[in-house]
């Protein structure tokens, strides 16, 4: 993310007023602000003076809102890398002020953490998420601006860690969603070893049956040793567990294998959106779709009131 002007934050020029929060002062364009923000418009025509202060902001997310909203370059369109933490306190002021573009922008940019698919969620990019607090906070903020389509994969990413040190400061209904995930989630993760105990036509049934008990159990024995550090059902089988089943199975377990953990992870997956009490993928997506066209036909909007706010003035 390209580092912001200072002068977009605190600008010399004529017709600026003065946005404060925290105690900080940000100097920015009364038109601009306006122009973008139907919110912003109001509060200036309110106004008494030459000076506006956010309570229920933090200085750094509005410090993130005005940069995005002024200066082009820092907070371009995906496939931009961002800054994820910033992409969610824009969302949230984008909301608030009701500023579409940033609003479609933000969603977008956090969608590449908190997917829809099964394939996006074994993206090497989920991994850059923040996670820890960053997810029950997102998951926080999904709910109150409505891009529920977002939530079940947060409540999974909070199940996989351990979250106990500061859940007390989310609400309680983020809590109980998050531990019904943790459960699902463990329960998928001995579900999902039926895919090494089903059968093949192989012609060396008792040595594949006994190196597929020898990896249950060392699998266990792992995951008992490490469920302090959370289970994830989606990535407990990485590229070198499957390099060493190859070694200790036949061609024919080994395929028939993969084909079964492939058809478990897509029904697990599919599970999920249920699981958090939110119907099927098919149906978040059509709220996708619904917000999304709300959002376009926002802009729409305002374009023509634009248009015809200048053809009347002039």
């Amino acid at each position: 993310m390209t580092p912001t002007s200072r002068r977009i934050l605190w600008s010399p020029d004529e017709g600026c007023i003065i946005i404060k929060a925290d105690k900080r002062e940000f100097r920015v364009s009364r038109h601009l602000l306006a122009f973008h923000s139907p919110i912003f418009a109001s509060m200036f025509e309110l106004a008494t003076g030459n000076e506006v202060e956010l309570f229920q902001d933090s200085s750094e997310e509005v410090s993130a809102f005005l940069s995005a909203l002024l200066d082009s370059r820092y907070f371009p369109p995906p496939p931009a890398i961002v800054n994820f933490e910033d992409a969610l306190c824009i969302l949230r002021l984008a909301h608030k002020y009701d500023v579409p573009f940033l609003l479609e922008r933000s969603i977008l940019h956090l969608e590449n953490i908190y997917p829809m698919t099964l394939a996006g969620s074994l993206a090497d990019i989920v991994v850059q998420s923040p996670g820890g607090e960053f997810n029950f906070w997102a998951a926080d903020v999904f709910r109150k601006v409505g891009v529920i389509w977002l939530l079940p994969f947060t409540y999974f990413s909070i199940s996989v860690e351990p979250w106990q040190n500061y859940r007390a400061q989310f609400p309680l209904e983020i809590q109980e969603m998050a531990l019904r995930v943790q459960v699902a989630n463990v329960q998928n993760s001995i579900r999902l070893l039926e895919f090494i105990t089903g059968e093949s036509a192989c012609y060396s049934k008792a040595h594949c049956e006994k190196h597929k008990q020898k990896t249950i159990r060392l699998f266990i024995q792992r995951c008992a040793e490490d469920f302090s550090l959370g289970i994830n059902f989606l990535r407990q089988w990485d590229s070198l567990g499957w390099q060493k089943l190859r070694e200790v199975l036949c061609a024919q377990c080994f395929q028939d294998a993969r084909v079964r953990y492939q058809q478990k992870l897509d029904i697990m997956w599919n599970e999920l959106p249920g699981v958090c009490e939110m119907g099927g993928w098919d149906n978040l997506a059509k709220k996708r779709v619904d917000y999304f066209h709300d959002l376009g036909e926002s802009m729409k909007q305002r374009s023509r009131d634009e248009y015809t706010r200048t053809t009347m003035a002039v």
